[in-house]
């Protein structure tokens, strides 16, 4: 949402009781604990071309010295153990993944596309989405 410009608003009302159906309760505690690791890539963010690459989404920094990549991953889906992303070949002075301490392996391959490989305990945590960080000296696009 976020990387196309737009604002995410919840919904929920409670019921004439004042309490909140279980549903909304266990939604609202999942957000809350995605934002708790990937908040920071979307409070004071906005849109970054491409904005959105397959299943990568963009949002950048006010003073884009810092990318972020959302990968979204299907229902069903299991985190693959190699993602590849086709961003400028900039010289970039970190990358990491939110919620996780490892070092981000990755390689620039053919056309200059970054492959990232994702440890086996990095993929089992993850079940909807995660993103990736690109910190910038100067970044130019």
């Amino acid at each position: 949402v976020v990387a196309m410009g737009g604002n995410y608003l919840l919904n929920a009302a409670p019921d004439q009781y004042g309490e909140f159906d279980q549903r909304a309760k266990k939604l609202f505690k999942e957000i809350g604990q995605w934002m708790d690791i990937n908040g920071e890539a979307i409070y004071k963010t906005g849109p970054c071309a491409p904005y959105k690459q397959g299943q990568w989404r963009f949002t950048a920094s006010k003073n884009l010295k810092r990318v972020n990549a959302f990968y979204l991953i299907k229902e069903g889906e299991k985190c693959p153990s190699e993602l590849i992303l086709d961003l400028p070949k900039k010289h970039f002075s970190k990358i990491k993944i939110l919620g996780f301490k490892e070092k981000v392996d990755f390689t620039f391959q053919v056309n200059d596309k970054i492959h990232l490989s994702l440890t086996e305990k990095m993929r089992n945590q993850v079940d909807s989405a995660f993103t990736v960080s690109f910190f910038y000296d100067d970044l130019d696009f």
